[in-house]
């Protein structure tokens, strides 16, 4: 429970304190604050309600050879992560701190593009951070993946935000479901 707390009020701590930082020490307090958010993610062990179908893709990479368990499944990133996380002798640790850097990356540079970053993570970590980052780990890299495209979207870079787009739908096909967002980007304002 302790880790949740931490979780919550770094960034309350950030929000009250970090207008008062210069620019290197916010970069470094972002710096901190992400890799602390990560390691609590990634270094999770039967947290999560699809834990169970998480730990089965592990079993499943480590019986099975690359091009099965990349090309026959529906996920091949998240495939290709345990098989080679498996090999590497990582486990679900691996697969997991992975997850979590692209997950929690994409939602810190979605919150540093907002007006109030710090309110922006905030709020983000009961439901976004603690919710969907450690129960559903595919679904949270299409989302920190689509975050990140949105920034990438509203600065009119098309197609990186494509490419995000289509590397977030190798761990999760629902993020597809955004891809008309690309229309937004081609308008004017």
């Amino acid at each position: 429970m302790l880790v949740y707390w931490i979780l919550i009020l770094l960034p309350f701590a950030a929000l009250i304190v970090g207008a008062r930082f210069r620019d290197d020490l916010t970069n470094l307090c972002w710096l901190g604050v992400t890799t602390v958010t990560i390691l609590a993610i990634g270094m999770r062990y039967e947290i999560g309600g699809d834990w169970e179908n998480y730990f089965t893709h592990l079993l499943i990479a480590t019986e099975k050879e690359l091009l099965a368990v990349v090309v026959f499944r529906d996920d091949p990133s998240y495939g290709l992560l345990n098989w080679v996380s498996v090999n590497a002798g990582l486990g679900i640790y691996g697969v997991n701190l992975v997850c979590a850097a692209l997950f929690v990356t994409g939602l810190a540079i979605f919150c540093r593009s907002q007006p109030i970053p710090w309110l922006t993570w905030l709020i983000a970590t009961p439901y976004l951070l603690i919710v969907v980052g450690m129960g559903y780990t595919r679904q949270s890299v299409a989302l920190g993946l689509l975050l990140w495209a949105l920034v990438f979207l509203e600065e009119k870079k098309i197609w990186r935000f494509v490419l995000l787009i289509l590397i977030g739908a190798t761990f999760h096909k629902s993020v597809l479901l955004m891809s008309p967002l690309v229309v937004l980007g081609l308008g004017r304002s």
